[in-house]
């Protein structure tokens, strides 16, 4: 499992670099674009991170124009995140990244092998975000 781990980590991150994203900016970007407007609270809340390692992360975004932060215009307290342009083409570059990623993995698996593997993988997330409860 480790082993799985690590080179799966390794190989995105190669593709990350390519991007000039930094660990865990991907999920933003994927969270953004699922939900964009979200506020530094609720970005912090979805990822599990201090809400120090959110500003920092959103700042160092900002700066490369991938997001955008805005005053609530109902609140004033509240800083709002949104992806830019930039930010949606890097989102667009990491959806082929994920399916390219998941065709080397699968290389060589039949459908029904895929099938099963997808859905013990399933399990196991399920398993591993329930012990965590």
């Amino acid at each position: 499992m480790m082993r799985i781990g690590r080179a799966y980590f390794n190989m995105s991150e190669e593709y990350m670099k390519e991007l000039g994203l930094h660990h865990g900016q991907p999920n933003i970007i994927m969270s953004l674009y699922k939900n964009d407007g979200q506020s530094l609270k609720e970005l912090t809340k979805g990822r599990k991170v201090k809400a120090s390692t959110t500003t920092v992360m959103i700042s160092r975004m900002e700066k490369s124009g991938i997001v955008e932060k805005r005053v609530d215009p109902d609140d004033q307290r509240i800083i709002r995140v949104y992806l830019t342009d930039h930010g949606k083409a890097i989102y667009s570059r990491l959806k082929e990244i994920n399916s390219e990623i998941e065709k080397r993995c699968l290389k060589g698996f039949s459908v029904e092998e895929i099938i099963v593997i997808k859905r013990l993988l399933h399990e196991m997330v399920k398993n591993m975000e329930n012990s965590r409860e």
